[in-house]
């Protein structure tokens, strides 16, 4: 379910407070506090890698990507914050980042999750990009995968899994 508000309908609305913005933030976390969620106007993909013996990560928005290390994720945090949406292949990824950032889980979108609930298995993101043939080597390469994925149905051994919309509820993914 969806729902609207006409601006004009709004401000007759806002009532105690002062501004519209002031009355905008109210509704929107009301809203989310009942399990409503604001329909996504910005992405990032996310994902995270070992390399030796530190973690590696990377997203990508508005086509760019930017890679992080351990040392640096508050930049990273920050960028993440700012969309409404995020995009990974797996939850698991989530875990480098969760502790400075809890709020993740509310806005991810996962992959892997949505074929589940398709009732298929999903595999590992490095099997299936084996199954695509293609070989996944740097962040920058998992994060183009994954962009990737969200744009066709995707193939597993068992069949085709079309994925829910990017700016679906995220409990649809």
């Amino acid at each position: 379910m969806e729902v609207s508000l006409n601006p004009e309908s709004f401000e007759a609305l806002i009532g105690i407070f002062s501004t519209k913005e002031e009355a905008m933030g109210a509704f929107l976390s009301l809203a989310e506090e009942l399990g409503w969620e604001k329909v996504p106007e910005s992405f990032a993909f996310y994902h995270a890698i070992f390399d030796g013996n530190k973690v590696i990560a990377g997203i990508k928005v508005d086509g760019q990507i930017y890679t992080y290390d351990q040392l640096n994720l508050e930049a990273m945090i920050r960028q993440l914050a700012s969309k409404d949406r995020i995009v990974v292949y797996s939850m698991d990824v989530l875990t480098y980042i969760k502790d400075i950032y809890p709020e993740v889980d509310r806005k991810t979108y996962s992959i892997s999750k949505a074929i589940a609930q398709k009732a298929m298995n999903p595999p590992d993101l490095d099997i299936l990009a084996k199954l695509y043939g293609r070989e996944l080597r740097s962040i920058e390469d998992y994060l183009n995968f994954i962009e990737e994925l969200t744009k066709a149905p995707i193939r597993l051994p068992e069949g085709e899994v079309e994925l829910p919309a990017l700016d679906g509820p995220t409990q649809a993914c």
